[in-house]
């Protein structure tokens, strides 16, 4: 895990479709890891259900 990358805050939402079960992940802020370990959480919104997962960021692919 890199201590400079910033982390995504997701909030999943599990359905199904036709029996098979999926989850819509949606981006509810961001969290940056501190030098001295854990992470400074910034939330744009709250989940319904209180809970959260925290990811680290992967790196765009350049389109050209």
């Amino acid at each position: 895990m890199s201590t400079n990358t910033p982390h995504d805050c997701l909030m999943g939402e599990t359905y199904e479709v036709n029996g098979e079960k999926r989850t819509n992940w949606t981006n509810i802020g961001v969290a940056f890891p501190l030098s001295s370990g854990g992470f400074n959480v910034r939330l744009s919104a709250f989940p319904i259900n209180g809970e959260f997962v925290i990811k680290e960021r992967k790196a765009k692919k350049d389109s050209k």
